[in-house]
């Protein structure tokens, strides 16, 4: 199983990287917590950098043994979470078993990953939201490209109709919180904010 970290968003909402951003109660940052809880499933884990964090990425991981920073790929460059999965087929093309983690979620526990790892294509699901970018799927370049090439670039779209993934629930949880701006105090008793797509 490759773990695939999605850290190559633009954090307009957040005010800077989100990926190197490092929270008042946190050892590391989050890009390093959502590789640190891959590397605990993952032999090998690949973090999706942006054209912005790519340098300080591939300097912080330079000594972790297999992890790789990437950043998109042409032809496929600038889609969100899709690139990413495209480059990361790129890197590995033929069919492999990926787990995906975005670095919106430093406070997801690792019981969320270990249960999606034991199921084959699936994606987190609460009460409130579909978390597509936490989520365990078999992939192919040539089944990535293809779905690019149609012109969709909706993760969910992807995951949900395209893959045919199924849902695994999860009650609500501070792990679940995607905090979007450095204001956001994140606490137990905190309510899920994000939205269905």
């Amino acid at each position: 199983m490759i773990g695939l970290v999605l850290a190559g968003g633009q954090s307009k909402r957040f005010g800077t990287d989100k990926a190197l951003y490092t929270f008042a109660d946190q050892p590391v940052n989050n890009a390093a917590l959502a590789v640190n809880r891959l590397r605990l499933i993952c032999e090998t884990v690949l973090v999706s950098a942006s054209d912005r964090n790519v340098d300080a990425l591939t300097s912080q991981f330079a000594d972790a043994p297999n992890v790789t920073v990437m950043t998109d790929q042409p032809p496929f460059a600038q889609h969100g979470p899709l690139s990413a999965l495209y480059a990361a087929t790129t890197v590995y093309p033929d069919d492999h078993d990926y787990l995906l983690l975005a670095v919106d979620y430093p406070r997801l526990s690792e019981e969320v990953l270990t249960t999606l790892a034991g199921v084959d294509n699936c994606y987190a699901v609460t009460p409130d939201t579909d978390h597509y970018t936490i989520a365990h799927l078999w992939l192919s370049k040539q089944a990535v490209a293809a779905y690019l090439n149609m012109g969709s670039f909706r993760l969910s779209r992807f995951i949900r109709d395209y893959c045919q993934c199924q849902q695994v629930h999860f009650p609500s949880s501070n792990g679940f919180i995607n905090c979007n701006t450095i204001k956001e105090e994140i606490h137990h008793d905190t309510q899920i904010t994000n939205e269905r797509p």
